[in-house]
């Protein structure tokens, strides 16, 4: 899941607080290679929370691995 927490205008955002907005809800798997994050003035700054978890479905035998997905960001 990708939220948008906020932007900068009125001090720094919060996660997790009611103004939240979810960008992106979905498996990695399925996330295409242009997730609209929104858009915004040139100056504007926004903070982004990327949340993820395990299916269910995984054994102990996934205990301590680790994961890493690359994302590359685009400004236009």
């Amino acid at each position: 899941m990708v939220v948008d927490c906020g932007d900068f205008s009125s001090g720094t955002p919060v996660c997790g607080d009611g103004d939240d907005v979810d960008k992106y809800i979905g498996t990695i798997a399925a996330m295409s290679s242009a997730v609209a994050l929104g858009s915004y003035a040139g100056a504007d700054k926004h903070r982004y929370e990327f949340r993820v978890s395990v299916d269910s479905s995984a054994g102990n035998a996934y205990q301590g691995d680790t994961s890493e997905v690359e994302f590359t960001w685009n400004a236009a």
